[in-house]
């Protein structure tokens, strides 16, 4: 468990962590004029570290799929690559989304200058805590696809508008299918848990755990880029991050992660092959997500008293004027205005 929910080191208000010279992991702040608070100018850093590392997710992933297509052309005939399209298409998924990913995260690490171990928390959690984790998120899970079909039909009623969904189709054909489940998800569990609770949400955790909770998961969601799965990625953004944060460890991120999206995964390839036996497996998995989130979060709130608490920042900043000074960075208006805007074409 984290030091700080064990109580094993002082609460933050108990001593001053930004007296004195700051710890050598935090960005340097530029000069930005008189206008800047001071206690503001790292916060503005980081925030445009992180924006721009964003962009630069859109933009590797862009030009990584842009090259791979060219350079199968190049080596194999048209035949070839309609012959095996199916299984290509999800090897191209898997290397995009990683490449996409994986770079970004060593450019906002590097800028940062957070050491890896604090980016990327790693500590054991006990079977005991996970579990429960686990059944309480995918409680939570059925909260927020709840919050995403009520929106979706919102959208429709008054709007005449029917928002777009990313397109999860299977694919056809054994290795195709292994390669599915890695493209949607193993890389999704490992890398952008590696992005959103590793290296975004612990670099702005000296800012107060809770402004970086909420930072992380609302860059979570518009990270998804359609209107419909953004509620529901608003919640796990918050649930996994808290979990996260609760833990000391991305590892519980990357198990939660893993079963939500491995659970869909399989409903989606079951409803493809046996339409039956998919509603079935359906329904069977929101009353598990139901009563085991209930159970799970009842169990939790016993066993642990302090649990769903986050720790006071003691930071000289409140929090309007954090959030203030995080989203009025260039790069981050520049990621949120993007994610909008593939928000709104999914409706069209």
């Amino acid at each position: 468990m984290n030091d700080h929910y064990n109580n094993r080191i002082p609460p933050p208000s108990r001593y001053d962590p930004y007296r004195g010279s700051p710890p050598p992991y935090y960005p340097r702040a530029p000069r930005m004029g008189p206008r800047l608070d001071p206690y503001a100018r790292p916060l503005r850093l980081n925030a445009n570290i992180i924006g721009g590392g964003l962009l630069l997710v859109e933009i590797v992933s862009y030009f990584t799929a842009f090259s791979l297509s060219e350079i199968l052309m190049a080596l194999f005939p048209a035949n070839f690559i309609m012959d095996h399209y199916s299984l290509i298409l999800q090897v191209l998924g898997l290397a995009v989304h990683a490449i996409g990913f994986a770079v970004p995260c060593v450019f906002m690490v590097t800028l940062t200058g957070i050491p890896h171990a604090a980016a990327f928390p790693m500590r054991r959690v006990k079977p005991s805590f996970a579990l429960p984790a686990v059944f309480f998120s995918m409680g939570a899970c059925y909260v927020g696809v709840s919050l995403s079909s009520f929106l979706s039909l919102l959208l429709q009623n008054t709007l005449g508008l029917t928002p777009g969904m990313s397109d999860f189709t299977p694919p056809v054909g054994g290795m195709a299918t292994v390669f599915y489940f890695l493209s949607v998800v193993l890389s999704p569990a490992i890398f952008e848990e590696l992005v959103f609770r590793g290296v975004i949400m612990q670099s702005l955790r000296r800012f107060g755990d809770g402004f970086a909770l909420s930072v992380s998961a609302v860059l979570f969601a518009l990270c998804h880029g359609n209107l419909v799965q953004g509620p529901n990625a608003l919640v796990m953004g918050f649930v996994i991050g808290y979990f996260v944060l609760r833990t000391g460890s991305l590892s519980i991120g990357m198990l939660i992660h893993f079963v939500n999206n491995g659970v869909s995964a399989v409903i989606t390839v079951v409803s493809a092959s046996w339409e039956t036996a998919g509603l079935v497996l359906y329904g069977m998995t929101i009353l598990t997500y139901i009563l085991g989130g209930l159970i799970a979060g009842v169990y939790l709130l016993l066993a642990y008293p302090r649990m769903f608490r986050t720790i006071p920042s003691g930071y000289p900043l409140s929090e309007g004027k954090k959030q203030r000074t995080f989203y009025t960075a260039f790069p981050v208006i520049g990621y949120v205005g993007y994610s909008l805007y593939k928000m709104w074409t999914s409706l069209l």
